[in-house]
C-alpha cells in the first residue's frame, strides 16, 4: 500500500513537473492553455496582452514549440482564472 500526500501550491507544481519529461510538460501545457483560452472566448492577442507577454511567444507556447517559464505560466494561469497547478494537470 502506498501513502498518499496531497500537495498544494508550489509543492504540488514541483511534484507534477518532477514526474513528467520536459517534452510532455510542454505539450500538455500547450494544449491546456489553448483549451482554456478558447473556452473563455479569448484571442491570443487578448490573453497575451493581459498576461504581459508577446503574442508570438503565446502562439509558440500553444503550439508546443517553446518551453514555458514558470513565471510566464503563472501569469497566463491568473488571466485564465485557474491555479498554476490546475494549468499543469
Amino acid at each position: 500500500m502506498y501513502a498518499t500526500t496531497i500537495l498544494t501550491g508550489p509543492e504540488a507544481t514541483c511534484s507534477i513537473l518532477a514526474t513528467m519529461t520536459e517534452s510532455a510538460v510542454t505539450k500538455r501545457v500547450a494544449a491546456r492553455i489553448a483549451q482554456l483560452r478558447d473556452k473563455r472566448g479569448m484571442s491570443q492577442e487578448a490573453l497575451a496582452a493581459k498576461a504581459h507577454i508577446n503574442r508570438v511567444t503565446l502562439a509558440r507556447l500553444e503550439l508546443g514549440h517553446h518551453q514555458p517559464k514558470l513565471d510566464t505560466l503563472d501569469r497566463i494561469a491568473r488571466v485564465l482564472g485557474v491555479s498554476l497547478v490546475s494549468l499543469l494537470k
